[in-house]
C-alpha cells in the first residue's frame, strides 16, 4: 500500500545500476515488475516492501519445534502510534492482572532477528542482529527527516547479503541502526519504568 516508486528499486545487477523509476511499472493484479528497454542477458532485481505475515521468533520456535498446524503469529510493529498504544495498554492491564510476578524480563521484544526459510523450512537468511524486520514507510521518512538523506532499498538488501553481522556496516546501515536504537530505547525505558512503578523489577 505504500508507493512503490518511492520505497522500491530496481538494479540491473549485470552493471550495478539503479533503473530510473520511469523505465519500470508494477502490475498489481500479477504483482509484476514490468522494466522497459532492459538490456538482453542482463541480470534484474527488484527490491520491494512487504509486511511480515509470521513473527520471526515465532517461526523459529514453530518450525523448531514441529507445532504443525498451530497457528502463524504476526509481528507488532510498535513504530506504528496505533500498534505502540496496544502494546503499552496491553502491558499495563498484564501488570494489574499479574500482581504475583515480581519481574519482569523483556525478551524478543519489539523488533527480532531476522530469519528467512525456504519451502522445505531450511534456513536461507538467519542474522541473530540484524534490523531487516525493523523497516516501515513511517520509519523511513522519519529517519530522511533526521538524517538528512533518504535510505535506498539496496541499503538493506547489501547485494543479498542482507546487512548481515559477518559484514563490515555501513554508513547507511550504523545510521539505521542508531536510529531505531534510539526509538526502542525510549519505549523500553517507559516499559521499564511501568514495571517498575507496578513495584516489579525490569530486566
Amino acid at each position: 500500500d505504500a508507493d512503490p516508486h518511492k520505497y522500491w528499486e530496481v538494479v540491473d545487477r549485470t552493471t550495478n545500476e539503479v533503473v530510473d523509476a520511469s523505465l519500470w511499472t508494477l502490475d498489481e493484479d500479477t504483482d509484476t515488475v514490468h522494466v522497459s528497454g532492459a538490456t538482453p542477458m542482463h541480470e534484474y532485481t527488484v527490491s520491494f516492501l512487504a509486511y511480515i505475515i509470521w513473527d520471526p521468533v515465532e517461526m523459529y520456535n514453530h518450525l523448531t519445534n514441529g507445532w504443525g498446524d498451530k497457528e502463524h503469529e504476526i509481528p507488532f510493529d510498535i513504530y506504528h502510534p496505533a500498534t505502540r498504544k496496544f502494546v503499552f495498554d496491553t502491558f499495563e492491564q498484564w501488570l494489574k492482572d499479574n500482581p504475583q510476578v515480581d519481574v519482569v524480563r523483556f525478551t524478543t521484544f519489539f523488533y527480532q532477528f531476522t530469519l528467512l526459510f525456504d519451502q522445505k523450512q531450511r534456513e536461507k537468511v538467519v542474522d541473530w542482529f540484524g534490523c531487516a524486520c525493523t523497516v516501515s514507510p513511517a520509519a523511513l521518512d522519519d529517519f530522511e527527516k533526521e538524517y538528512g538523506y533518504r535510505l535506498r532499498p539496496e541499503d538493506f538488501v547489501d547485494g543479498g547479503a542482507y546487512n548481515s553481522a559477518w559484514r563490515v556496516p555501513r554508513k547507511a546501515q550504523r545510521d539505521w541502526i542508531d536510529f531505531l536504537s534510539h526509538f526502542v530505547r525510549a519505549n523500553v525505558k517507559k516499559l521499564a519504568s511501568l514495571s517498575h512503578e507496578a513495584g516489579k523489577e525490569a530486566m
